[in-house]
């Protein structure tokens, strides 16, 4: 159940990140990239959080905290990085 409970936490944090953050405008390598960001935040969040709020061994909180930190870090910091480095612009709307 530690592995259902992590994908549920980082396909819920991309698709709200996708969806309704982001709407039209598109992120770095596309929503595939972006869902597996927000996983390993999911996976990395239940580590560094430790063993407070757990449903079937893991950390919830920690899992959501995870995945929205890298999340943003991915959208605001390597985006914008990447889109300067290959010289096109991610940012303007389709």
């Amino acid at each position: 159940m530690y592995w259902v409970w992590l994908i549920i936490v980082g396909v819920v944090i991309s698709l709200l990140s996708n969806f309704v953050v982001l709407k039209s405008k598109k992120s770095f390598l596309g929503y595939w990239a972006l869902l597996v960001v927000d996983l390993i935040g999911a996976w990395l969040g239940d580590i560094v959080f430790g063993n407070w709020a757990l449903i079937n061994d893991y950390n919830i909180v920690g899992g959501l905290i995870g995945a929205i930190v890298l999340d943003v870090i991915w959208k605001y910091v390597v985006s914008p990085w990447a889109a300067k480095s290959s010289g096109t612009d991610t940012s303007a709307k389709a």
